[in-house]
This record gives C-alpha cells, structure tokens and sequence, in this order.
C-alpha cells in the first residue's frame, strides 16, 4: 500500500482521496466535508500543537491552520515518502512556519508523550494493520484536556456494501478496518478520554471525538 501511496501522490488530492471516500459514502458524499467535519471537531485555536497522523499530502493540517488564522504549530506523520514530498512542496511553497513532516508508523509514533494539544486523523485509520495499537499511541501522546478527531468505518449492513469490502479486501489484500461506534467509545473510555462523541456523516464514514 505504500508504494501505491507514492505512486499516486501527485493525484491524491484530487483524484485518489475523493474516490476512495465516496466508495464508502455514495456518489454525494464528499472527502473534503468529512475533513471539515474532523477539523471541526477538534476545536481549534491558535495556541494548539497539531498532531497531523497520516498526514498525507496535508489535508487535514491546510483545513486546520485555515480555521486557526494559520497560528498554529504541526507536526505530520506518514509513512508515504511521495505524500510527505507533496506536502513539504506546499509547505515550501506557501512559506509556512512551525510545520514539521515525519515519516513515521502511527502505530509506532516516534514522539514524546503529552506533547501534542489536538490530534486528528483522517480516511486513512480503517487502513490501519493494528488500528487499536494506533489509538494507544495517539492517545499517549496528547496532552491532558487535549482533543482527538478521527475518521472511521462503520460496520455496514447492506449486502452491496459488505460485498464492495470484501472485493477491495481481496484486490489490496489487506483488510478493511471497521468498527461499530459503541466499540470505538468503549476503546476511547478505556484509554481515559471523556465526552466521546460519534458523528454520522455520508455512506458508512463516522467521525469521533473525545476529550483527554
């Protein structure tokens, strides 16, 4: 799966992000309403040290500093070399300050604990080999009162759906992380965040947010 990141980076903002999501939310759904929505629940401010986890080609970090006036601090972490080369050209690009890009595994996070005020991760969570391995690791790293946004897969239970899973399952040979909401609450209650709260967005994507 890394490779075929890197291969297409140079078309994932426009071509591979927005097809992947509408794979799981239908022909109306659209990847950057589901970004708005992590970002919006995160509530952001300008004092906030973001922690961007498969940051991607910068997604989520560029719809952040957006809501924050750009006053921000951010460290993404990804382990598509391709994507982080994309991002650091926006970056270089626009001049930008207080951004740092890792290549790194969010299963394995390189970075010392409570550090970090808001962590966000987007589409890429349900592509996680050990998703619940992820959470802890995230969860270690944000600060007391911090927040934390993600992006996930719901259980479907159309029959056309649970057959597209198995197919994409079959053709990548890896397996498609789901998680039905009462179970990713209870992993966050159990991780010592408070106030979760689960948002339906299109097809079978969720968002969930908690509380450190």
């Amino acid at each position: 799966m890394r490779k075929e990141f890197d291969v297409l980076a140079g078309v994932y903002e426009r071509l591979r992000a927005p097809l992947a999501y509408k794979l799981f939310a239908g022909p109306f759904g659209k990847y950057d309403t589901a970004i708005k929505s992590v970002i919006s629940a995160l509530q952001g401010k300008r004092s906030d040290i973001l922690l961007d986890v498969t940051t991607g080609t910068g997604l989520v970090f560029k719809e952040f500093l957006r809501v924050v006036d750009g006053e921000a601090s951010i460290v993404g972490i990804d382990l598509s070399l391709g994507m982080l080369e994309q991002a650091k050209k926006y970056v270089k690009k626009k001049q930008m300050q207080d951004i740092h890009l890792i290549m790194a595994d969010a299963e394995n996070l390189p970075l010392l604990p409570m550090t970090f005020s808001k962590v966000a991760c987007s589409g890429a969570f349900p592509g996680f080999p050990n998703p619940e391995r992820a959470l802890k690791e995230m969860s270690k790293v944000i600060k007391p009162g911090g927040r934390i946004s993600i992006l996930f897969l719901d259980e479907p239970t159309g029959y056309l759906m649970q057959r597209m899973l198995k197919h994409i399952e079959e053709s990548h040979h890896v397996p498609v992380q789901l998680f039905r909401p009462d179970r990713i609450r209870s992993l966050l209650l159990d991780m010592g965040f408070r106030g979760v709260e689960i948002t339906k967005l299109s097809g079978i994507w969720r968002v969930v947010t908690a509380q450190k």
